[in-house]
């Protein structure tokens, strides 16, 4: 009976059990069809790997069976990813949102409104800390707008209250001290320094 060493046994069994392991091909032909939705909540993102992606989403009955896959899958190559937004199903598949979502930061001010609930400010004087900036319709457009406030008469009491108006020339904006006051307004009974329109 012939003896063979131990570390010869073994080289048949490696290659059966990697000839076992998932292919590439295989992996990808999965992921294809675990990659399905009907709305971007269906959609789990399982992680980036080479050489089958960055941010890879499956639908989320697919999620646990398809990351056990892709991890198992032993690869020899890296990616430098680049920043996702999150996800939408496009055409019954998951997308990573890859561009920045454009943000409402430019405002509407100068537009035609009839409520104040349709104007937006804009960022950049939602980043000043001078004043609470919000919008409101001032005459059928859209204008920004900085509240004027009156402090309690009373020491004890650490208040300050919207300024009381009935008609424009009840306000008086000339404490407030940045240069872009446009007028000062009466408006739904409280005193506004109008900034733009």
């Amino acid at each position: 009976m012939e003896i063979r060493p131990r570390s010869l046994l073994c080289i048949p069994l490696l290659l059966l059990l990697a000839s076992c392991a998932p292919s590439e091909r295989s992996i990808r032909a999965e992921l294809a069809q675990a990659n399905r939705c009907e709305r971007a909540e269906d959609c789990v993102m399982i992680g980036s790997k080479c050489p089958f992606g960055c941010d890879i989403y499956v639908h989320a009955d697919e999620a646990v069976r398809m990351r056990a896959m892709v991890e198992a899958y032993r690869s020899d190559c890296m990616y430098g990813c680049a920043q996702s937004y999150g996800v939408e199903c496009v055409e019954s598949a998951c997308r990573p949102v890859l561009q920045q979502p454009r943000e409402e930061t430019d405002g509407n001010v100068g537009a035609a409104c009839t409520r104040d609930d349709e104007c937006q400010t804009p960022m950049s004087y939602l980043i000043r800390s001078n004043c609470p900036f919000g919008s409101k319709c001032v005459e059928g457009s859209c204008a920004v707008v900085c509240p004027q406030w009156t402090h309690a008469q009373d020491p004890a009491v650490s208040e300050s209250l919207p300024t009381a108006c009935t008609q424009d020339s009840d306000c008086d904006c000339g404490s407030y001290v940045a240069q872009d006051v446009n007028e000062c307004r009466c408006i739904g009974n409280a005193c506004f320094a109008v900034m733009k329109k």
